[in-house]
């Protein structure tokens, strides 16, 4: 159920980032553009490689029959159930503890770890960790389909047992209702350390110095309302960890793409582009060309990623290769993308929209956005403005169509600089429904409610809100 409503909540923002379509009203859900709040330092020094972690013994590449469609539980059945046989040449007393799985390439490929315990029946050459205080093995887990039913496991790695950061949450409504969805800001800040693995090579890259450690929070932290990608790019089967930890005491797990493309997961195993001009595998000084990664005499950046999507246009037929390419300034302000049809099954040509979008972006002196401006098949059909107040706050986004037509949206703050509502405007002025109000919880996770005509907090249906 958490996993359907994080779909539907991602649906509606980026609905909202494509625009309110003409004269209708509709919702804007995030409080902050396409933006880079400080210029993205340059690539730190290259900090030296730990040498290969182990020297394994185990190959536990494998090719297997598995429909997860004809399981209940899908993959995590595949590994508690299928999983320990695989390796019982290897291990005796073999027990499950706990994995972490991010479909892939809808459906296409599967990445993530698995954690068990066991008695190794021979010299393995794994190294074991900890999980909640208990020795355990922790293993990488890289799936791909080869065909129907027909799956590839790519040999593992060692990993450590960390959770992605967690954007929505269903919790106890307190008083607001008998469950809220909570939305936590989507900033990474307070890094303490970072290190990245890159299995291909079989060596760690650790950051520890202050100003590579900003450079890397500005990248993680995902552009608000932009469209996630699909899964990880075409072709890539396998995907690198980076371990963050936080000043707070706390860590979380972060995936790259296996060929350094412009993709990272943190947030609730949604793949996104980086918010950078450079590639992590720059940002970590690792010796290796990413993939897509192209760099002018001019200093600008260009990124260009392929990815299958199936949902959009019928599981019935080959996959559409989309392409998404980015172009970034020096100070890591993103100031063009397209997005594009690379190629599709010929049957369903008939039956796909148009997608030949161009978005431009300017930025001020802050790196704030401050004007974009949206193309369909080269044709400008809808521009942006943003404003902001002393405080760096976005205020107000302004819509403007060809034909004259436009909206805009106003936005509120408490006292500790968090968004409070938004508010649909008419061109004229004239306050619209389509708005917005929040509330926090202790914990900092945010609330969307909605208000009738007396002000009162009612729920989405209509009905009155509880207190206490």
């Amino acid at each position: 159920m958490k996993k359907n409503l994080i779909c539907v909540v991602l649906l509606l923002a980026m609905l909202a980032v494509s625009g309110c379509g003409g004269a209708q009203e509709s919702p804007a859900l995030s409080e902050n553009p396409v933006s880079a709040e400080s210029p993205v330092p340059e690539a730190s020094p290259a900090p030296e490689a730990a040498a290969a972690e182990e020297l394994s013994l185990v190959d536990d590449s494998l090719s297997f029959e598995f429909d997860p469609e004809d399981v209940l539980g899908g993959m995590n059945c595949f590994l508690q159930e299928q999983y320990p046989g695989l390796l019982e040449e290897y291990f005796d007393d073999f027990r499950y503890v706990d994995s972490l799985m991010i479909n892939n390439g809808l459906g296409e490929v599967i990445t993530g770890w698995v954690c068990f315990t066991g008695t190794p029946m021979a010299e393995t050459g794994w190294q074991q960790t900890e999980l909640n205080g208990e020795p355990v093995y922790c293993r990488s887990v890289n799936l791909r389909r080869e065909s129907g039913t027909r799956w590839v496991a790519e040999r593992s790695f060692p990993m450590e047992p960390l959770q992605q950061l967690i954007r929505y949450e269903l919790i106890d409504g307190s008083g607001f209702g008998d469950f809220q969805q909570a939305e936590y800001e989507r900033r990474v800040q307070g890094l303490r350390s970072a290190r990245l693995y890159v299995s291909d090579l079989g060596e760690s890259y650790t950051l520890t110095e202050p100003t590579a450690l900003q450079a890397l929070e500005t990248a993680l932290t995902p552009i608000e309302g932009e469209n996630p990608l699909n899964g990880l790019p075409a072709g890539c089967t396998h995907s690198d960890p980076i371990y963050l930890d936080f000043s707070d005491g706390s860590s979380a797990l972060a995936l790259i793409a296996g060929d350094g493309s412009n993709a990272v997961s943190l947030w609730d195993g949604v793949w996104e582009i980086c918010n950078s001009n450079l590639s992590i595998y720059e940002l970590f000084g690792v010796e290796r060309q990413a993939a897509g990664y192209s760099r002018d005499a001019g200093g600008l950046t260009t990124t260009v990623i392929t990815t299958n999507d199936y949902q959009s246009y019928g599981w019935d037929h080959e996959p559409v290769v989309l392409s998404r390419e980015c172009v970034y300034d020096q100070n890591g302000c993103r100031v063009e993308e397209c997005r594009s049809i690379v190629s599709a099954d010929p049957r369903d040509w008939d039956r796909i929209a148009s997608l030949d979008y161009r978005g431009e972006y300017e930025f001020d002196s802050q790196g704030r956005q401050t004007v974009k401006r949206d193309y369909q098949d080269n044709t400008l059909v809808e521009t942006s403005t943003f404003a902001y107040d002393a405080g760096g706050l976005l205020i107000k986004w302004n819509i403007s169509f060809p034909d004259g037509g436009g909206c805009f949206y106003t936005y509120d703050y408490d006292d500790q600089g968090r968004l409070t509502a938004i508010i649909y405007h008419f061109a004229d002025g004239r306050e619209g429904r389509a708005n917005h109000f929040y509330w926090y919880d202790e914990n900092g996770g945010r609330h969307e409610y909605a208000q009738d005509d007396s002000g009162s907090p009612i729920t989405d249906d209509g009905q009155p809100i509880r207190r206490g």
